[in-house]
């Protein structure tokens, strides 16, 4: 039945000839939580990875679930859709916990008048197992979970899942060439929502992202992202898929981000058009209560210049890192100082003042295999470390 009606269905698509009632929610797009490089894809973390981070996203979908009739009439089930989501995540070591909370601004369709509610609210627990700045690959483990919010308040067909939904997946990511990969595969658990003859139950799910950084403050990321009914693999409207193109722009602690996609093929809750527009705050590191800046411009030499940190006097110790390569030639690289007892770190600061003790200095550039060096650090000392950097050969 379902594969003589296909010829009907206009991109995306729904699988009757009398428009179907969507009780599910079709939006494909969902946003990343403490992912730096990414729009839609998680990454595993990086050692020293720690403190508050934050997403405020505005995004609009056009034309996510549309369907024709076998005599040519169309009808918008979801015409045009724009959401908010506000993100935020803490990190402490190997843990992260973070939420999601998604508000419809405007939701439109050929069936019902323009709507506003609130999302399926979320929430997120992930498990870091290996860095990728230390181990071949990155991997971690997470949970997330949605709650069925949108259905009490107002949602329109299409947006608000019926009950509690809950999605395990495999985070898997590293560095080839200067290019940050990353994969996540899991298995998204929900409940069975018929669509006609089909049944949207359970998902098996998918992302694909990489990302390049042009400098230390501007990048491009590309995602990728499918998702296919457990019980009707073999049925094109049961497995919607999406490519996201976007880029960065670091502005001190905040990173501003912009994406646009398409959906691929006639998936359910696969758009024409997507935007995304996104503001994030990047994880601040604190050492013993003081604040200071994670991100920030690399310097283009090794002079340093000294940033205070609120250390006493007699407690002080000075560090200045310098970055070549095996000619002696200076590299643009990130530096981390990452203290050893506290987990508290900085990065990128042509020196760093702080409370003496052990620390490990971290550096990694593009084409280049990270270093990793362990010092100490005595009260008064000032210490110059040269880090000679060797060509991957891959990573």
């Amino acid at each position: 039945m379902i594969a003589a009606l296909l010829p009907t269905l206009l991109f995306p698509t729904a699988l009757s000839q009398d428009a179907p009632e969507l009780s599910m929610n079709a939006q494909l797009y969902r946003p990343a939580i403490a992912s730096p490089h990414f729009l839609w894809t998680d990454e595993s973390g990086v050692s020293g990875d720690g403190g508050f981070s934050a997403r405020a996203a505005v995004h609009g979908a056009r034309d996510p679930v549309v369907y024709r009739s076998a005599d040519g009439e169309r009808v918008a089930l979801l015409d045009d859709v724009v959401q908010t989501d506000l993100s935020a995540a803490w990190r402490a070591r190997r843990l992260l916990v973070g939420a999601n909370l998604p508000a419809v601004l405007r939701a439109t369709s050929d069936v019902a008048e323009p709507q506003t509610s609130l999302g399926d609210v979320a929430g997120e627990l992930r498990v870091s197992a290996l860095y990728r700045d230390t181990a071949p690959v990155g991997l971690a483990f997470g949970v997330r979970g949605w709650f069925p919010t949108a259905q009490y308040s107002g949602a329109p067909a299409g947006l608000a899942a019926p009950g509690a939904t809950f999605e395990g997946q495999v985070i898997v990511d590293r560095y080839l060439g200067g290019v940050l990969l990353a994969a996540n595969a899991g298995y998204r658990r929900q409940p069975e929502a018929p669509i006609d003859a089909l049944a949207w139950d359970d998902q098996l799910v998918g992302r694909l992202g990489a990302a390049w950084s042009a400098t230390d403050a501007v990048g491009l990321s590309l995602d990728f992202a499918g998702q296919a009914a457990w019980s009707a693999l073999d049925e094109p409207a049961t497995r919607p898929m999406e490519v996201l193109g976007g880029g960065w722009v670091r502005l001190g602690p905040a990173a501003l981000r912009a994406g646009v996609g398409t959906g691929l093929g006639s998936g359910v809750g696969a758009p024409r058009l997507r935007g995304v527009l996104a503001l994030d705050l990047l994880p601040v590191a604190h050492e013993h209560g003081a604040a200071a800046p994670v991100i920030s411009e690399a310097p283009a030499t090794p002079a340093p210049t000294t940033l205070p940190v609120e250390v006493t006097p007699a407690a002080r110790a000075e560090l200045s890192v310098r970055v070549m390569d095996s000619g002696g030639a200076t590299v643009r690289a990130s530096v981390q100082l990452i203290h050893l007892d506290t987990a508290a770190s900085w990065l990128n600061r042509p020196s760093f003042e702080v409370a003496p003790g052990a620390y490990t200095v971290f550096v990694e550039a593009p084409g280049y295999a990270a270093v990793r060096q362990e010092i100490r650090l005595d009260a008064e000392q000032q210490m110059v470390v040269d880090v000679v950097l060797e060509p991957s050969g891959g990573r």
